[in-house]
Formats: C-alpha cells, sequence, structure tokens
C-alpha cells in the first residue's frame, strides 16, 4: 500500500487517539449469554437518577430454532464509558 488510513485518519493520528483513550478510564458491562432459539439485536441504556435513558451501545446474538442449548458468562466490549458521563451516574459505588 502506498498509504495506510483508518477512516480517513492517517496511522499516527489514529496512534495518538488509542493512546488518549488507554489514559482514561473505561466503563464496560458483564452479561450472562444463552442460546434463545432465534437470532436478534438488543440495546443497551444506561439510566440516569432521575429516570432519562441514555442510549449506550446495540448488540447482537445469532441462533437458531435448531442450535443446541447453551450458555457462556462473559465479559462484553462494550463500552459504556459515554454514556455513563452523559447520564451522569456516579461510578464509585457498585450499579444495579
Amino acid at each position: 500500500y502506498d498509504d495506510l488510513g483508518i477512516s480517513g485518519n492517517d496511522v499516527q493520528h489514529v496512534y495518538d487517539i488509542l493512546k488518549k483513550r488507554k489514559e482514561e478510564t473505561r466503563i464496560y458491562y458483564g452479561e450472562a449469554v444463552y442460546g434463545v432459539g432465534k437470532s436478534l439485536s438488543y440495546e443497551v441504556w444506561v439510566v440516569a437518577g432521575d429516570g432519562r435513558e441514555v442510549a449506550a451501545d446495540t448488540g447482537y446474538l445469532l441462533g437458531s430454532a435448531k442450535e443446541m442449548p447453551w450458555t457462556n458468562e462473559i465479559l462484553s466490549k462494550f463500552d459504556i464509558t459515554e454514556a455513563v458521563r452523559v447520564a451522569n451516574v456516579s461510578t464509585d459505588k457498585p450499579v444495579k
């Protein structure tokens, strides 16, 4: 390749963005996943103390009626940091 760019950014700019993100505290959420016999998409929301809902991310689960039963606990790589900030949710205590 004569030029390597990612979304219109050169490699140095992408490196700088990643370096800055590593310096910030990030917030992720964990979930239990299990086969539901079909494919679906789901939305993740952060609810502020005043009841406002802030969209955090969207996830997808692939499946079919013929799949074997399964379950798996995973830590999703859904970064909800920005939604938590916008909702002004305190991160100094456990969240339900």
